[in-house]
């Protein structure tokens, strides 16, 4: 198999502090004390794109300290985290705009968030500083920073899109499978960032564009879950 090249892409402090829903304050200190990926050049941090990825995928749980949050929460299968109804079949063409606002329309609809307007706004702020698209046609889509008083129940949405989203995707492809992740704790939303990655390496895409309903979506998250637990 031919080996994919190197990204020369690498994120400013901002752009990294958003796409990890991490303030800038825990990122320069995971930077500083090594257990991020990163470059110091003339007192500004940069991070390197690809090594940024290996990490989410590998990232272990003691880089944050949230000693509250339940053990039992933390291995919370994803088929509990996505409500019924949250499993929706994307029309093709459409903008990322009607797109995000029809993903928050249903987390309203479903009982999941209480301010439907604030939530789009905070999604939409995220987007507009780095896409949530990653390669491999998938989004993990999600706020800059953690609104638990918005969030009525940690939740995730699946959107699924046969023709493709322009999703802004660091490759220029398309975006087939969206995640709408919504959770109280930022170590919670790091596992299931590193989870997914690593479902999206072994083919979680292809699977997922071959079913044709909420229930075959589940059986193949549920199948990739047992290959690939959180860690």
């Amino acid at each position: 198999m031919k080996k994919k090249p190197k990204s020369n892409k690498v994120y400013t402090l901002k752009e990294i502090s958003a796409y990890l829903r991490l303030s800038e304050e825990q990122v320069i200190t995971l930077a500083k004390e090594s257990k991020l990926p990163a470059i110091e050049k003339e007192g500004k941090w940069f991070f390197p794109k690809d090594e940024v990825d290996k990490w989410i995928e590998e990232s272990p749980p003691e880089i944050l300290e949230e000693k509250i949050v339940p053990e039992a929460y933390l291995k919370t299968p994803l088929r509990n985290l996505i409500p019924n109804g949250g499993i929706l079949f994307l029309p093709g063409k459409k903008s990322k705009e009607s797109v995000l606002e029809y993903l928050v329309s249903k987390s309203h609809q479903l009982g999941c968030i209480s301010d439907p307007q604030d939530f789009l706004n905070c999604l939409k702020a995220r987007e507009d500083m780095v896409t949530t698209a990653t390669e491999k046609g998938i989004a993990l889509v999600h706020t800059r920073q953690r609104i638990p008083k918005q969030i009525l129940t940690p939740f995730i949405l699946v959107g699924i899109s046969k023709e493709g989203l322009e999703w802004g995707a660091p490759d220029g492809n398309l975006t087939y499978v969206l995640f709408l992740i919504a959770m109280r704790y930022d170590i919670m939303h790091l596992k299931i960032l590193s989870q997914l990655a690593r479902m999206t390496n072994a083919g979680l895409v292809d699977k997922l564009l071959l079913q044709d309903s909420s229930e075959g979506v589940l059986k193949v998250l549920n199948s990739f879950e047992k290959k690939i637990p959180r860690l």
